[in-house]
């Protein structure tokens, strides 16, 4: 137990753990741990294991069995009271005979908001609600700005020299970061809805943009800016897995024919708050931009990015291309700050996660 923490404290950090195992499975919905406890020793433990999935109360609580009967219910998240892709939380804990609830943090979604909470006590179980809370926000960040916002999350992704490129003077980006960073970058794009690309880097490179490391990941939307239509329908990113590939585009080439499944949405205003009405649309709650100079310009110009990861390889290229170059130059004293949320060495590179500080 760490230095003056509570047993609340100390089992709702375990609940936490178990939800980040979630990680990258669960989106759209949140990642949610639980923990039943009887006596101050755990009895069982759940996590929402993939969408579509039991929910982690429901998994805790069968593993439970009889005990759960006057024990203690941790949840990192408001329980659901509500049916959707499977029956509401609220009322297994009813039948379970818990007699206390313990949450993090209320559900910010309108269908649950304080609604689980009222249920659990009419039925006259007590519920505690804020135990780290804050901690609780941060891991499910991406599903709070949705409900909060009224908009998708969006996270910025960049793969950069130690001088600041990311591909050389002609364009080549192959690889520049090792195979440590790129398996983290698949992690990351499982974790978003979406992966956002412009139309250059789908000409130049022709990526898949898919989930392509061992596991049961989700596999992203793929959206594809394409503000002069300059895309033909025979890219990569309009073949293999996932949801049918979201195109926005200013102007249409005649004689273009996209595969039955794409979604072309016509549009003549770039701007990157546009886009994100565009996406809420199509049921997108997060999005990764992944490149280049010009989908990074859209959303940091609007300021309409909530995270960043650097990836930055130990290596001078001299001269090349910036993410950034399509942005005014600024003074220092004016520039962009990142508040920084994590460090860590992948490989050979280093990782730098990031909140710009917009204030």
């Amino acid at each position: 137990m760490k230095g003056g923490e509570t047993p609340d404290e100390r089992f709702m950090r375990r609940a936490l753990s178990l939800a980040r195992r979630g990680f990258g499975k669960v989106n759209p919905n949140p990642m949610v741990g639980a923990l039943v406890v009887s006596r101050g020793e755990v009895v069982s433990e759940g996590y929402h294991r993939f969408f579509g999935g039991p929910h982690a109360e429901v998994e805790a609580l069968s593993k439970a069995g009889r005990r759960a009967k006057g024990a203690t219910l941790y949840v990192t998240l408001e329980p659901c009271s509500h049916w959707g892709k499977t029956p509401p939380c609220v009322e297994k804990i009813i039948e379970c005979g818990i007699s206390e609830v313990v949450a993090a943090v209320e559900d910010p979604n309108p269908l649950v908001s304080g609604k689980g909470f009222r249920r659990l006590k009419e039925k006259g179980i007590k519920v505690v609600t804020g135990v780290l809370e804050g901690e609780a926000r941060e891991v499910n960040e991406p599903f709070f700005t949705f409900h909060e916002k009224g908009r998708p999350f969006v996270s910025i992704k960049v793969a950069i020299t130690v001088d600041g490129f990311m591909a050389d003077s002609e364009g080549g980006s192959k690889w520049i970061t090792g195979e440590s960073a790129r398996r983290h970058a698949h992690r990351l794009r499982a974790y978003h809805d979406a992966v956002v690309v412009g139309a250059g880097t789908v000409k130049r490179d022709d990526p898949l943009l898919t989930v392509r490391i061992p596991g049961r990941w989700r596999q992203p939307r793929r959206v594809v800016i394409d503000p002069n239509g300059v895309l033909t329908g025979k890219e990569k990113v309009f073949g293999e897995t996932g949801r049918g590939t979201i195109v926005i585009q200013g102007r249409r080439r005649a004689g273009v024919n996209f595969p039955g499944e794409a979604v072309v949405i016509p549009e003549k205003n770039m701007k990157a708050k546009r886009m994100l009405e565009i996406l809420k649309g199509e049921g997108v709650t997060s999005l990764l931009v992944e490149g280049g100079r010009y989908p990074f310009s859209l959303f940091f110009r609007e300021k309409l990015v909530d995270r960043v990861y650097f990836f930055i390889a130990p290596r001078i290229i001299c001269r090349g291309i910036s993410p950034f170059e399509f942005l005014p130059g600024m003074r220092v004293g004016e520039d962009v700050r990142f508040d920084l949320r994590q460090v860590r060495k992948l490989g050979n590179d280093l990782l730098i996660e990031g909140r710009p500080d917009w204030e």
